[in-house]
């Protein structure tokens, strides 16, 4: 086995070795292996092409690894930088290299090579690729030279085969520009599919030869088609005429569509405010004519139809003549429009001595081109017109006008509409701000009668309700107009000082009318235990307005309170005790509040307190007001028994209880007997109450103590009494 990079000379040397310590000295070479260089060129500057992909293999096809089969590559190999392959260690052999891939811009050499590597050998072989060519197509005006973009050419090999993967077709860019930089060398046709708007196709097909790395540039020139000009006039006076109806074909009877084709007309077009129909972009023979005139003009028969060559670049104008006649047109417009026209306005015509000119005692109605148009009237006669009606939403103009009629001619008058104001009406909550839903008003008219709902279609008796917006929008109306509020809304009460309010809606205009509702009042009552502060459940209030009508009785709950709702804001409120729980005494003393939205205010009564303001909004009233009672609790009295310097009880003693008045306590004739403990208990005594205790009876064998005593039954506490009994003597 030979080193590598190295071929064996001789497999195997025979050598003899003598005696008497004889030496051989053997000598074995080899010789190096063979190498293969391979450039790539451009076949016309001679520079390196980097980048080209090759495929060498030997003369039996097997591929060549790299770097003695360490190193594989399928046989694939890349030219470098300096555009070379080089391979320095190959066996002797045959070998073929063939061009597989080129780079952008180059025509691949598919055509392989052969060469023989032999020992200590470097063979060299050279590839050359033909730059590709390029074309250019500059697409201009014929008049301007200016660039024309959007024009559409195919481009086809001499063969047929289309270049590229859009059928053949490019369009060029805003320059007028196609590029196509990568051609092969040969012959291409350039023809032309589609014109820019406006001018005429050359669909004249262009033959080219592309060369080796040259650029061939392709000027294609469109001409601008045509302009037609046609202008309708008076034969009076030259004056121009809108609105007159052409229809517009070419002479094979094709019709003439607005913009190009990419409009439809069906070939019908109307003159403009300056008399005139303007066409751009048309070429050939052109056929106008006039299908209507408007109305105090008659269509000359003799030049109804006229046939016009249009050239390419070339603008050609025809004029068409009308004569008038004698008539009167009234014009009604929106005010603030671009004559937008006003249909069924209703008009009066009179002459200048008051008679109706027509029939119908002279009451005409524009059409829907906002026109009334009068024929036959005698030349010189003065005609006064009158706008007598105007349709929903305008305002009428009353003005009238006046023309003399003159013969021949075609007058006119023209009268305008404002459109009429808007009123709004908004709802709003005095306190929060927030919108009001479903409060009414009613709306008037100062000078008498309603405002009604879709302008008079709807009765509504002038009666509105604000919506879910707080708003009532009310539109078409013109003038002084009353609003009302009539109902408010639930939970909300009328504010007086601003229930009615005028407004001048003037045309065109929008006037907006604020109303404020003060939430209705909520008034809590609270009771409590004098002592422990406690509530007290099941009291009952009546309370009152500042006339001493009862308003309603309430009765506190589990937690002492009462809740009062729909009082009026500002309104005076008188709440006083009717009844109370076993147990407590009643609180006579009434208190009195001046109900309203964010504070209360008491002005009478010192048996209760008062707190508190505005505590949020109860059972859809607003404004909480707070008024807090106090209940003393009723109290015990203890009368005990004993027998004189002893703790001893003496049951069955009788005692009356009497008050200060000397009403009795109780319900048996104010008689109370002690009990096993010597004692007598007496609930729910009234605090202030001054109480005599008695004794009436004892026991046998006791002296009797008939001396009374008295205490003041005070709050919350429990009382005592005691009395003592002698026991009698004893006579032996």
């Amino acid at each position: 086995k030979a080193p590598a990079g190295y071929v064996m000379d001789e497999p195997s040397k025979n050598v003899v070795i003598g005696t008497n310590g004889d030496t051989q000295t053997v000598v074995v070479t080899n010789t190096p292996k063979g190498g293969l260089l391979i450039r790539k060129t451009d076949s016309v500057t001679g520079k390196a092409l980097p980048g080209v992909k090759f495929k060498i293999e030997a003369a039996n096809g097997e591929l060549i690894p790299d770097n003695e089969g360490l190193t594989s590559s399928n046989g694939l190999y890349t030219t470098d930088e300096n555009g070379q392959i080089y391979l320095r260690k190959l066996n002797p052999n045959t070998y073929v290299v063939t061009e597989v891939e080129t780079i952008d811009g180059y025509l691949l050499d598919a055509a392989p090579q052969t060469v023989v590597v032999s020992e200590a050998d470097t063979q060299v072989l050279t590839f050359t690729n033909m730059p590709l060519g390029g074309l250019l197509v500059k697409k201009m005006d014929s008049a301007t030279k200016e660039p024309l973009a959007d024009v559409i050419f195919k481009i086809t090999r001499t063969d047929g085969t289309v270049v590229g993967n859009s059928n053949g077709e490019y369009r060029t860019d805003e320059r007028g520009f196609i590029s196509l930089p990568d051609l092969e060398p040969g012959g291409y046709i350039v023809r032309e599919v589609q014109a820019k708007p406006g001018y005429l196709l050359d669909d004249t097909p262009h033959a080219v030869e592309i060369k080796d790395h040259q650029t061939y540039t392709l000027e294609v020139f469109n001409q601008p088609l045509g302009n037609l000009i046609i202008n309708k006039l008076s034969s009076a006076d030259n004056s121009p005429l809108e609105g007159v109806k052409f229809q517009i074909k070419y002479a094979n009877g094709q019709v003439v569509d607005n913009k190009n084709g990419q409009i439809s007309s069906n070939g019908i077009y109307y003159t403009d405010r300056n008399g005139q129909i303007i066409l751009s972009g048309v070429t050939g023979a052109v056929v106008v004519t006039e299908l209507e005139t408007i109305p105090g003009y008659r269509i000359d028969p003799n030049t109804r139809t006229q046939t016009v060559v249009v050239n390419p670049n070339d603008t050609q104008t025809i004029n068409f003549y009308n004569t008038p006649t004698t008539t009167l047109i009234i014009r009604k417009f929106i005010e603030g429009t671009e004559n937008e026209p006003l249909s069924g306005v209703a008009f009066r015509v009179v002459d200048g001595a008051g008679a109706a000119v027509g029939p119908d005692d002279g009451l005409y109605y524009t059409d829907k081109s906002g026109e009334i148009v009068l024929t036959g009237i005698e030349p010189g006669t003065v005609v006064i017109v009158r706008e007598v009606k105007t349709v929903e939403g305008f305002v009428l103009d009353g003005t009238p006008q006046d023309i003399k009629i003159e013969a021949g001619r075609v007058q006119q008058l023209t009268f305008w509409n404002k459109r009429a104001g808007t009123l709004v009406i908004q709802k709003k909550d005095k306190v929060s701000g927030a919108f009001i839903a479903g409060a009414e008003f009613q709306l008037t008219y100062a000078g008498g009668g309603f405002v009604d709902n879709d302008n008079g279609h709807l009765s509504s008796n002038g009666l509105y309700t604000t919506d879910d917006k707080g708003e009532i929008r009310v539109s078409g109306v013109v003038g002084t107009i009353v609003a009302k509020e009539t109902k408010p809304a639930p939970g909300y009460v009328i504010d007086q000082s601003t229930q009615t309010q005028t407004v001048t809606v003037n045309p065109m205009d929008t006037q907006t009318l604020t109303f404020l509702n003060e939430p209705l009042c909520s008034l809590t009552l609270t009771k409590l235990d004098s002592v422990s502060g406690k509530p007290v459940p099941g009291t009952e209030f009546t309370v009152k307005d500042g006339d001493d009508n009862i308003l309603g009785r309430y009765v506190t709950g589990k937690d002492g309170t009462a809740l009062v709702t729909g009082l009026v804001p500002g309104s005076t409120v008188v709440v006083s005790e009717s009844k109370v729980p076993s147990g407590y005494v009643l609180n006579t003393t009434p208190q009195t509040i001046i109900v309203r939205n964010g504070s209360n205010s008491v002005t009478s009564g010192t048996g209760g307190s008062s707190g508190g303001g505005n505590t949020g909004n109860n059972g859809g009233t607003g404004g909480g007001n707070d008024l807090t009672f106090e209940n003393d609790p009723k109290t015990r009295l203890v009368i005990e028994k004993y027998v004189t310097g002893t703790t001893d009880p003496l049951k069955g003693v009788t005692f009356l209880v009497t008050e200060s008045n000397g009403q009795v306590v109780g319900s048996s004739n104010g008689e109370y007997i002690t009990d096993e403990n010597g004692r007598i208990v007496i609930e729910g005594l009234e605090p202030g109450v001054t109480i005599t205790a008695k004794e009436i009876k004892t026991l046998e064998g006791y002296v009797l103590d008939t001396t009374p005593k008295s205490i003041k039954i005070k709050v919350g506490e429990a009382q005592t009494l005691r009395f003592y009994n002698d026991k009698q003597g004893t006579i032996v």
